[in-house]
């Protein structure tokens, strides 16, 4: 019974795999490059507040940072929810905007390393 089932465990997620063909991003959801900006400005964001660089006493003063996002980014909370549900229900273009933020954020660092002229300590 357990070998029945760990096939079909192993079926179900060979088919799924197979199924991340190219999916159509609607019209009403961010591409992919926005969202990957959007994200990592987000990062930024949770980080600064996190390591207290930006000191927020309310929660309001929190959510004004994210409103700036979204408005520099022509979008709104709503519409960046309903974008991040949409690629959260696939996961390999998911993947491929948090690629894109990784990139952004690492050439971000190396910038800054340049700047301070960091050595690598590794």
């Amino acid at each position: 019974m357990k070998q029945i089932t760990y096939l079909l465990l192993v079926s179900a997620i060979i088919i799924a795999s197979c199924q991340n063909k190219e999916v159509e991003i609607p019209n009403n959801i961010l591409p992919k490059d926005t969202m990957a900006v959007i994200l990592t400005k987000m990062q930024l964001i949770e980080a600064s507040v996190s390591t207290r660089i930006i000191k927020t006493n309310e929660q309001k003063k929190g959510l004004a940072f994210y409103a700036q996002v979204f408005q520099e980014h022509n979008t709104t909370k709503e519409n960046y929810d309903e974008s991040y549900r949409f690629y959260s229900t696939h996961p390999l273009l998911l993947e491929e905007i948090y690629e894109l933020v990784l990139i952004k954020l690492s050439t971000m660092q190396a910038a800054v390393d340049k700047e301070f002229d960091y050595e690598d300590d590794e």
